[in-house]
């Protein structure tokens, strides 16, 4: 089009006759087709003006933007659609694939082996020499102690140092590794006392702010971990990535109790603390947080429960947030237990009972993937014949 454009305003000079002997007829012939040119053009100029028009009002609504749309674009945003916004979702992210190859023993190692690599060692080739496939290493413990070198940000703050091990995350895998052992990490959830800078980070304040403490400050009283809290949430997810990122390949996550409140506590800290529902709803999250976190750096969360507290706390096990979670069924102190969704089990044997108590368990928290945990404490053939009854292809022991 623009080459017809430059024809229809060609200087005039450049039509003049040069030949002054030319036929008459071929000079109207000529003046007729430039006519019609010229009429042709100026309709089609109209058209292309107002395109022009069209895209220098566009051009002039994007002004802002770092680069100028393109002429299609314009075009195709000249009357946009909205895409619908995704609704937030409580899934948990997919356990990472090498997850799903585990089995045998795993082992809990003693609180106190990450002092330093001599110690670490040891326990790992005795550990390995008893059959073990994994090991369980404590790297956070009941009071919020560090069993391992830490990089948080917030253990820094902590106005007393809790960090008892020059060993880092990364350091600890490794060297479970190199005795053919899965590394699996301990950690003490919300049994974390540390004062973590002026403003007690991650710990539970009153309604006005104010740092709390389980009793006077002067015979021990003590600040907790709360689950309420999203900087605590924060603080745990890192800890669950850096323990992933270090070659953790699964987390078990113990100790997700409450203090005892008092009246007087409940009236500072408001009704919400003390409040059932509310508090395996903020579990709950918490729990969903950590697994997310750990899953995106390659490790799976296990929940350390009770089998007691299993049986008894059916209703928030179930629950759609902890769809996809992985529990770590502790069946210590079975022996109390003689009924079982109203069945006598007290004149079955250790297996037979141990086996009837793991499946009432099972059952109460429906799809929730599961594992057992024993304690050492147990006689081998007992542990044993359990297993057999129960089919399970992986198991921890403490």
């Amino acid at each position: 089009m623009r080459k017809r454009k430059r024809k229809i305003f060609k200087p005039r000079r450049n039509y003049r006759i040069k030949k002054k002997n030319e036929n008459a007829l071929k000079i109207l012939v000529g003046v007729f087709s430039v006519a019609l040119l010229v009429f042709v053009g100026y309709s089609a100029v109209q058209p292309i003006s107002e395109f022009i028009k069209r895209e220098k009002l566009v051009t002039q609504q994007y002004s802002t933007s770092e680069t100028e749309p393109s002429v299609t674009t314009a075009l195709e945003t000249e009357a946009p659609t909205e895409e619908p916004v995704p609704e937030a979702t409580n899934e948990i992210l997919p356990p990472p694939p090498a997850l799903e190859i585990y089995s045998g023993k795993a082992v809990m190692l003693a609180e106190d082996v990450t002092q330093n690599e001599q110690m670490l060692y040891a326990a790992l080739e005795k550990a390995a020499s008893e059959g073990a496939s994994s090991v369980i290493i404590p790297m956070k413990t009941t009071g919020g102690i560090y069993r391992y070198k830490t990089s948080s940000r917030v253990v820094a703050t902590a106005v007393t140092d809790p960090v008892r091990s020059s060993l880092t995350a990364e350091q600890i895998a490794s060297a479970a590794r190199e005795k053919g052992l899965a590394p699996c990490a301990y950690v003490s959830v919300l049994t974390d006392n540390n004062r973590y800078g002026d403003s007690r980070t991650a710990a539970y304040h009153s309604s006005d702010g104010a740092p709390w403490v389980d009793g006077d400050p002067s015979k021990g009283g003590k600040p907790w971990i709360s689950p309420f809290s999203q900087e605590a949430a924060d603080f745990l997810c890192e800890m669950c990535a850096e323990l992933g990122d270090a070659g953790f390949s699964r987390i078990v996550c113990d100790d997700f109790v409450f203090p005892e409140f008092k009246e007087r506590d409940i009236q500072m800290l408001g009704s919400d603390v003390a409040d059932e529902t509310k508090q395996n709803d903020a579990l709950a999250r918490l729990v969903k947080s950590m697994t997310n976190s750990a899953r995106s750096s390659g490790a799976n969360v296990l929940v350390r429960l009770p089998v007691r507290e299993v049986l008894k706390s059916s209703g928030i096990l179930s629950s759609e947030m902890f769809s996809g979670c992985t529990i770590l069924i502790d069946m210590g102190k079975t022996a109390g237990i003689t009924k079982v969704n109203g069945v006598d089990i007290s004149a079955l044997d250790t297996a037979h009972r141990t086996s009837a108590v793991y499946n009432a368990a099972i059952g109460s928290i429906g799809d929730i993937q599961a594992y057992p945990m024993f304690a050492s404490s147990a006689e081998d053939s007992s542990i044993g014949d359990a297993l057999a009854e129960i089919d399970v292809k992986a198991y921890y022991v403490y």
